[in-house]
C-alpha cells in the first residue's frame, strides 16, 4: 500500500510540473508588442534589449515584403525636398542637388533645418515654443549652392515653400532606442501638419546609419560599441515606430547603404570622425540613396560621378539599389577587391615634392589666423600642414592621395581674407583635382591628421599624404603666399584733389535693376542675398564725373545703371567689374539717371555678410570742390 501511494505521489507531482513548465505553449512565440494607443515614458533611454532587433509590430514585415518605401508620386522632374534634422540630414543632403541635376531632375528645391545634435524632442519644444526658437540654420540649395539663412525658427523653414516632402529623423545616439521617438515625433508631426502650406506633403523617415566600428561616440556604449547591434537596433526603432505609420510612406536608407558599402573593399572607413559621413565617398552614398528613393529610381549608371571612377561607382551603385530593394537588410557587396592605385596609372604622374609643418594647421575662417599656419594652439600637434598652392603650382589632372587611417581638410581661399567657411575633412583615398575643385578659389593648403586628429603627428605621418602630377606637366618653382600683389595696396590718389566718400550701404541684399518687381529697392531676402553688399543709389551729382572706383583684388562689383523709373531690359544690366581702378566719365554715365554697385568676393561664391570689414575692399575717391 506505501508503495502504490509513494507511486501515486510521484505521478502527480511529475504531472504538475509538466503544466507549470510547459503549460503556455504558444507564450514563447509571440512577440512583445507596444499595446496600439500607448506612448513609451517620455525620457527612457534604456539600452533596447535583443530581441528588439526582430520585434514585428502588425502587418510590417507583410507591407515591408510587399512595398519598397520609395517616393511613388515623382513626377519626373520636380524635387522639392525639406529636412527637418542636424549634421546626419546635412551629411545626407550635402551633394544630393549635383546628383539630381545631373540625373535630369529640372526643378530642385532643398531645405534643411539644421540644428547640430537635435534630437525628436529638442525639435519638439522647438515646435510648441511659446516664443519661437530662432536658433536652426536654414540651409537652402535652389541652384546648386547650399545658401544659410541664421537664427531661423522651424516654422519660418516649412512656410518657406510649398514642400512636396518633409523628411525627420532621431538623432544619430538614440535612433535605434525606439523609446526615444514617442510621443516628440507624434506631436513634431501634428504641428507639422498644421502649418505646412501644401496639403499633399508626404513624411518621408531618415532611417541613418550605425557608427563606424571603432567610434568614440559618448553614444556608441548604447549599443556595446557594436556596429552590428546598432544598425540592427536602428532598422529595429523604424519597424516598431514608423512602418505602422500611414503617414510616412517613404523610408530613406542611406544606413543600409551605408551598412552594404561597408561590405566592399572601401571597408568600415566611411566617417570622418566616426560617425558623421566623409565628405566625398560618405556623403555619395547617402545623396544618392536619397535621390533613388525620392525619384523611385533604379539605378543603372550614376550620371554624377563627383570624381570616383571604376570599380568605386559600381560598388556604390549596387549598395544604394539594394538599400532600396531591401532596405532592412544588409547585402553583401560583390565589389570586394580593391582596384589598384583607385584605378589610376601612376606611371603616368610623378610624384609632387612640397614643403610642410608638422605640428601645424590652416584656419581660413579664422579672422587673427586665416592667412598663416597656426602652431601655438592647444591641438596644433594633431596635424600637418602643408605649402599653400595655386592652380598653377597644383594643377588640374593631379591626384591627391590619402593613406587609409587618416585625413585631410582642403582648405580654401577665394581671396585674402577670412573666408566664411571651411571644407569638410576627406578620407577617400584617391581624389582628382578638377576645374570645380578650383572652382572661384585663389589658393589650395591641406591639414593632414589621423581620422577623428586621434594623436599628435609625427614627421613620420607626413608620407600618408601624397600628391601626384601628371607628367609632361610643368610646375612652377616658386613661393606661393599672400602677399602684396595678391592685394594691391589703394593706388595713390592725391587727397589734395581728392577725398574718400562716404555712403551707405546694405550688407546681405543687391540691386537687380531688370526684375519686374524689386528693380526699385535693394535685395534682401533672396537665397543669395547673403553673397554681397549694396550700396546706397548714386545720381549724376553724388558721384560726379572724374571720380575713381576702387576695387580690391579678388572682389567684383557690379555698376547697376537705370535710365528711367521702371524695370531695365535684361540685355541692358551692367556685368561684373575686377578692374582695379575706373575713373567716372561722362560716357560712364551716358544716358543714366541712377547707378548703385553690388560688391561681393570674385565669383559670387562666398556670403559675406558676416564680414564686418567687406565694405573695405570697395572705394570711391571724389573730386574735391
Amino acid at each position: 500500500m506505501k508503495k502504490l501511494l509513494f507511486t501515486l505521489a510521484i505521478l502527480l507531482l511529475t504531472a504538475s510540473l509538466l503544466v507549470a513548465c510547459g503549460g503556455d505553449t504558444t507564450a514563447k512565440d509571440t512577440d512583445p508588442k507596444v499595446p496600439e494607443g500607448s506612448t513609451p515614458k517620455a525620457n527612457e533611454e534604456s539600452t533596447p534589449k535583443t530581441e528588439d532587433t526582430t520585434v514585428k509590430t502588425p502587418d510590417t514585415t507583410e507591407k515591408a515584403e510587399k512595398h519598397i518605401y520609395v517616393n511613388e508620386n515623382f513626377d519626373g522632374k520636380t524635387l522639392k525636398v525639406l529636412a527637418i534634422g542636424n549634421s546626419f540630414s546635412d551629411d545626407s543632403m550635402e551633394w544630393l542637388y549635383k546628383i539630381a541635376k545631373a540625373e535630369g531632375v529640372e526643378n530642385i528645391i532643398l531645405g534643411n533645418l539644421y540644428w547640430g545634435g537635435c534630437d525628436l524632442q529638442t525639435h519638439y519644444n522647438n515646435a510648441y515654443s511659446e516664443t519661437p526658437v530662432a536658433r536652426y540654420e536654414y540651409r537652402k540649395n535652389t541652384g546648386d549652392r547650399w545658401i544659410t539663412r541664421n537664427n531661423s525658427t522651424i516654422e519660418y523653414g516649412i512656410l518657406d515653400e510649398d514642400w512636396d516632402i518633409i523628411t525627420m529623423q532621431q538623432v544619430s545616439g538614440k535612433s535605434g532606442l525606439y523609446s526615444t521617438y514617442n510621443p516628440y515625433l507624434e506631436g513634431l508631426v501634428d504641428y507639422v501638419n498644421k502649418t505646412k502650406t501644401n496639403p499633399d506633403c508626404v513624411f518621408a523617415w531618415n532611417m541613418t546609419w550605425a557608427y563606424q566600428s571603432d567610434s568614440n561616440h559618448g553614444d556608441f556604449p548604447n549599443y556595446k560599441k557594436n556596429q552590428q547591434k546598432m544598425y540592427e537596433s536602428i532598422v529595429s526603432s523604424v519597424r516598431r515606430v514608423i512602418l505602422p505609420r500611414e503617414d510616412f510612406p517613404i523610408i530613406l536608407t542611406p544606413g543600409t547603404a551605408i551598412q552594404n558599402m561597408r561590405t566592399s573593399f572601401v571597408g568600415d572607413t566611411l566617417t570622418r570622425d566616426g560617425y558623421h559621413l566623409s565628405y566625398d565617398l560618405g556623403r555619395f552614398i547617402a545623396g544618392y540613396t536619397w535621390y533613388a528613393v525620392l525619384t523611385g529610381s533604379t539605378l543603372t549608371e550614376l550620371k554624377y560621378t563627383h570624381g570616383f571612377d571604376g570599380e568605386t561607382l559600381a560598388a556604390v551603385m549596387e549598395a544604394v539599389n539594394n538599400a532600396v530593394a531591401h532596405p532592412f537588410e544588409v547585402t553583401p557587396s560583390t565589389h570586394t577587391e580593391a582596384p589598384e592605385n583607385g584605378g589610376y596609372d601612376l606611371d603616368e604622374y610623378t610624384e609632387l615634392k612640397f614643403d610642410y609643418t608638422v605640428g601645424g594647421y590652416w584656419q581660413s575662417d579664422s579672422g587673427d589666423n586665416y592667412n598663416k599656419i597656426v602652431t601655438g594652439a592647444g591641438n596644433s600637434a594633431q596635424f600637418i600642414a602643408t605649402e599653400l598652392f595655386t592652380k598653377e603650382t597644383l594643377p588640374v589632372g593631379s591626384l591627391i592621395v590619402i593613406d587609409s587611417g587618416y585625413q585631410y581638410r582642403p582648405e580654401r581661399w577665394a581671396s585674402v581674407g577670412v573666408q566664411s567657411n571651411r571644407p569638410g575633412q576627406v578620407t577617400t583615398e584617391f581624389t582628382e583635382v578638377t576645374d570645380a575643385f578650383w572652382d572661384g578659389y585663389k589658393w589650395r593648403a591641406f591639414n593632414i591628421s589621423a581620422v577623428g586628429a586621434s594623436r599628435n603627428m609625427t614627421e613620420n605621418d607626413a608620407v600618408h599624404f601624397r600628391i601626384y602630377i601628371p607628367k609632361g606637366v610643368t610646375v612652377p618653382d616658386i613661393d606661393v603666399s599672400f602677399d602684396a600683389e595678391a592685394k594691391p595696396e589703394t593706388p595713390e590718389i592725391d587727397l589734395e584733389r581728392y577725398e574718400l566718400l562716404e555712403f551707405t550701404y546694405t550688407v546681405g541684399g543687391y540691386w537687380n535693376s531688370t526684375d519686374s518687381t524689386n528693380h526699385h529697392k535693394v535685395i534682401t531676402g533672396a537665397d543669395n542675398s547673403g553673397y554681397f553688399i549694396a550700396t546706397q543709389s548714386f545720381t549724376k551729382d553724388t558721384l560726379p564725373v572724374g571720380s575713381i572706383i576702387v576695387i580690391d583684388e579678388g572682389w567684383q562689383y557690379r555698376p547697376e545703371a537705370w535710365k528711367n523709373d521702371g524695370a531695365q531690359p535684361s540685355s541692358s544690366r551692367p556685368g561684373n567689374v575686377t578692374t582695379h581702378t575706373v575713373e567716372v566719365t561722362e560716357a560712364w554715365w551716358g544716358d543714366y539717371i541712377m547707378r548703385a554697385f553690388n560688391i561681393a568676393v570674385k565669383g559670387n561664391n562666398v556670403s559675406i555678410k558676416n564680414d564686418p570689414d567687406a565694405v573695405t575692399h570697395f572705394k570711391i575717391y571724389v573730386p574735391k570742390a
